[in-house]
């Protein structure tokens, strides 16, 4: 029993409304029947990312998509004669300062630097008897796994063979830029130097010391090489080392 003249969570079921006129106390009833439209169901499925101790991650640097679906968003009434599906609104929404490309669209896409939750609310436009609009919410997490793929060798042979000719910083997925390389002789001196290279996150080599100085080859010996790397994340790593150059 509800007073007024907006009734609110009501459940499925037939009611009666009476509605009294003050002044001349006449009554009127209605009979309706309220019937609850079929609950929404939505689930994530989410692309290019991998499993590991039942969490879904992906490397830095690499991208994912998700995907939203479900029986109930196929565009088809479950019961016609109740009501007719005129359309859907998706809205994702993304922890940790994360966003996604496709918003407002079931499929989104993301290069992730942080691990985030993805969570989508989908709503649900009907017209009919059971008409209105339903909601529903599901949520995935994403964790970003962080290996920081940087390699140099330890030696390198600059004889015009075609194998370990050349000396540099060989980076993966998750490396933006690599600055500053300067490689160094037994007394300090400066022998190559490289001062910035960005990398498009997969599979590169900054900087390419052939083993001349001045034009003249380098002696053969052991050198020390400094230099900085920026990651997807913002970290930023200093890195030294040192190579034998061999002939």
């Amino acid at each position: 029993w509800q007073l007024d003249t907006v009734l609110t969570y009501l459940s499925e079921g037939n009611y009666t409304i009476t509605m009294t006129e003050v002044s001349t106390g006449c009554i009127a009833t209605q009979e309706v029947s309220l019937i609850e439209p079929d609950p929404l169901n939505v689930d994530i499925t989410l692309f290019n990312t991998q499993i590991e101790a039942t969490k879904n991650y992906v490397l830095l640097g690499q991208g994912f998509s998700a995907k939203a679906h479900g029986e109930d968003l196929s565009g088809k009434s479950l019961n016609p004669d109740k009501y007719e599906v005129t359309g859907y609104e998706y809205w994702w929404t993304v922890s940790d300062k994360e966003t996604v490309q496709g918003n407002g669209t079931p499929n989104v896409a993301n290069l992730p630097s942080l691990s985030a939750t993805y969570e989508v609310l989908v709503t649900e436009h009907a017209t009919g008897e059971a008409g209105g609009s339903c909601t529903a919410i599901e949520s995935v997490r994403v964790h970003v796994k962080k290996d920081r793929n940087v390699f140099t060798p330890n030696v390198f042979t600059p004889n015009g063979d075609g194998a370990n000719d050349f000396f540099g910083v060989h980076t993966g997925a998750g490396v933006v830029e690599v600055r500053n390389l300067k490689v160094f002789d037994r007394w300090g001196e400066v022998v190559y130097a490289h001062d910035l290279e960005v990398t498009s996150g997969v599979s590169n080599i900054a900087g390419n010391w052939d083993g001349k100085f001045l034009g003249q080859d380098a002696l053969a010996g052991v050198y020390v090489y400094y230099f900085e790397v920026l990651y997807l994340d913002g970290d930023r790593h200093f890195v030294k080392g040192d190579v034998t150059l061999t002939r």
